[in-house]
C-alpha cells in the first residue's frame, strides 16, 4: 500500500490540491504543513484525490484500527520542507498516539522523543507518545513527506473520548476541586515507554489496492 498512497501523493503534489493547513503552533513548526484525509469522524473531501489511500485507510478501520476524532490532524499527509526544524514540544492529547509511514524521506531526516534520535524510513511504520517532548529536523535536499495517524490508545473507550469532547464545548468547564492525571493509566499504572517510542515497526494493516 505504500507505493500506492506514494504514486497519489505525487499525482496531488503535481496538481493545485486545496485543503494543506499549517500547524496551530507557528512559533513552533512554521514550516510544517497538513493534507487532512480524515477529521472528524469522516474522510474528507481532500482524500477524494488519493482513491487508494482512503480504501486502504477504509480497510484499516475495519480491521480495529480506530482514529482520534477530536484531533485537528487525524489521519493524512505531514510535510516537512528541506530545511525545516520542528521545536521541541510535546502535544496535549492523551488519548491518543502518533504513528507515521515514511512516503518520502531523505537523507538527514530525524525525529527525536525523549532524548532518543530516530530517522524516518521509507515505507516503515513508527509510533511514539507524542505527550513526551519531542523536536524534529530535515537537513535533507528534498521535503520529507508522512503519513500521519492518530490512533487512539488500546484502553481508551469511546464514552472517554465523548467525556472529552464534552469538556472541549465552550460552554462546559471541568468541575473545581478535582486532579486530573497527566497519564492515562492501565490497572492503575502508568504506561511506560522506551523514551516514548514504540520502535516494534508497526504492521499497518494497509493492504494494496
Amino acid at each position: 500500500a505504500c507505493d500506492d498512497i506514494s504514486r497519489e501523493l505525487q499525482a496531488v503534489l503535481a496538481g493545485d490540491a486545496d485543503g494543506w493547513d499549517g500547524a496551530e503552533y507557528q512559533a513552533i513548526a512554521a514550516d510544517w504543513s497538513f493534507l487532512s484525509l480524515w477529521q472528524g469522524g469522516a474522510f474528507t473531501a481532500a482524500s477524494d484525490a488519493m482513491p487508494k489511500t482512503r480504501r486502504a485507510l477504509e480497510a484499516a478501520m475495519a480491521l480495529g484500527l480506530r482514529i482520534h476524532p477530536l484531533q485537528a490532524f487525524a489521519a493524512g499527509i505531514a510535510k516537512m520542507p528541506a530545511g525545516s526544524r520542528i521545536s521541541p514540544h510535546c502535544d496535549g492529547g492523551l488519548l491518543s498516539f502518533t504513528a507515521h509511514l515514511g512516503l518520502e524521506v531523505p537523507a538527514r531526516c530525524e525525529l527525536v522523543v525523549g532524548g532518543e534520535t530516530r530517522p524516518w524510513t521509507q515505507g516503515e511504520f513508527f509510533a511514539f507518545d507524542p505527550s513526551w517532548v519531542h523536536a524534529a529536523s530535515n537537513d535533507g535536499a528534498t521535503d520529507r513527506y508522512v503519513l500521519l495517524l492518530q490512533p487512539l490508545r488500546d484502553d481508551v473507550r469511546d464514552k472517554d473520548v465523548a467525556a472529552v469532547a464534552h469538556y472541549l464545548h465552550p460552554n462546559v468547564h471541568p468541575p473545581g476541586g478535582r486532579e486530573y492525571p497527566f497519564w492515562l493509566t492501565r490497572g492503575g499504572r502508568a504506561h511506560r515507554l522506551q523514551n516514548g517510542f514504540y520502535w516494534a515497526r508497526l504492521s499497518p494493516n494497509l493492504p494494496a489496492f
